[in-house]
């Protein structure tokens, strides 16, 4: 079985930048996250970065892991 750090370096050779937009549902995310508090993001298998971007614009400190 690949790993799937392989998986997304094969893609992204071959297509490029596929998802370079936030989802719909980011800025909604976000705003929920403010009115709890959250001052902190980790996002996870981050990919080509298109949601944690936009969420440091809006304020939080940001940390991101594409691959373990």
């Amino acid at each position: 079985m690949q790993e799937p750090s392989q998986v997304w370096e094969r893609m992204f050779a071959r297509e490029g930048l596929v998802f370079t937009q936030p989802h719909e549902d980011a800025a909604r995310l976000a705003d929920l996250l403010h009115r709890r508090g959250a001052q902190t993001i980790l996002d996870l298998g981050c990919g080509s970065g298109r949601h944690i971007l936009r969420i440091a614009r809006w304020q939080f400190q940001v940390c991101s892991r594409s691959s373990f």
